[in-house]
């Protein structure tokens, strides 16, 4: 009975506001949704506010197949989590408020969107793996509570010049837009669409995060710092202007793991040299794709590897 007054409801509210939907700036539920889309051709720019308080967000994304969206959640306060690839691959969500309720952005929430802004509630906890990737958004902010940040949250996104954690981050900080871990050990993320034409990463740091430079197109060099001991899987992936990197003094002898290696010169088309003669491989167990499309690489000295693993 609740659901047959709640239809009807949505019905009178369609009727009610026919010309307003029409002009594609409207707010209604996620249930009543598909019917005010009746009105309005396929591929229109609407701006839409969801007044449902925790909606069903698989059928949200769903309905607005086809339609150039702005979406509005901020209505949406029992909203705790956007799901795992919940807005996944769909291009036409172009921008998003989201709920100050909001604690988590799972696992390719938003990635692949059109996406140019996002403001993440000050209360989410964590952002999932590429949780933002992929998309058009120009600068990130990472707010002081987030306690879990996932693999390449902002990676593959040309757009992007600059991510900053708050000052009050226990896992996180930036410098210059570039984004560390709070020890400064490890280079989380250099954002894809940074200028420039050189890079020195800081002495501190040990490790290079994954996909952490993936498709900066603007660098030419990247200095290693002397303590390096990991770059994890596709670092320097789609870096096609990349034409000077030495790993000659990189210590692998510790590296160890089947994604470690995967993919970490993947996409460098301008690298004509690479001296891997004194790589210890001996632990390694997984290098798929490493030198997939190096197309400049005339020639590789790898006889000394081992790859009994």
């Amino acid at each position: 009975a609740e659901e047959a007054e709640q239809a009807e409801l949505d019905k009178k509210y369609v009727e009610e506001h026919i010309v307003e939907i029409r002009s594609g700036t409207f707010s209604t539920t996620v249930e009543a949704l598909p019917e005010c889309l009746e009105v309005i051709n396929k591929g229109a720019n609407i701006s839409v506010a969801i007044t449902d308080k925790n909606p069903d967000i698989a059928a949200l994304s769903r309905s607005l197949d086809g339609y150039n969206t702005t979406l509005d959640l901020s209505a949406c306060t029992g909203l705790k989590e956007i799901p795992e690839k919940a807005f996944y691959l769909k291009g036409n969500i172009k921008a998003v408020t989201l709920p100050a309720s909001v604690e988590k952005s799972g696992a390719k929430s938003f990635s692949r969107t059109s996406l140019e802004t996002v403001e993440i509630p000050s209360g989410t906890k964590e952002i999932g793996d590429f949780a933002f990737a992929g998309t058009k958004i120009r600068e990130a902010k990472i707010p002081a509570g987030v306690s879990s940040y996932g693999v390449g949250a902002f990676a593959e996104n040309k757009s992007l010049q600059s991510i900053t954690a708050d000052e009050s981050s226990s896992i996180l900080k930036s410098d210059d837009g570039v984004l560390f871990t709070r020890d400064g050990l490890t280079l989380v993320a250099y954002p894809s669409g940074k200028q420039g034409g050189s890079y020195e990463i800081p002495a501190t740091v040990v490790s290079i995060g994954t996909e952490a430079f993936a498709y900066n197109e603007s660098l030419k060099s990247v200095t290693l710092p002397p303590a390096l001991l990991r770059i994890c899987g596709y670092a320097f992936k789609g870096c096609s202007s990349l034409s000077s990197l030495d790993v000659s003094g990189w210590d692998t002898s510790n590296v160890t793991g089947s994604y470690c290696m995967d993919g970490v010169f993947y996409g460098c088309s301008s690298l004509a040299s690479l001296d891997l003669s004194g790589w210890d491989t001996s632990a390694v167990t997984g290098m798929s794709y490493m030198f997939y499309n190096c197309s400049s690489l005339a020639s590789l000295d790898l006889s000394g590897w081992d790859t009994s693993n």
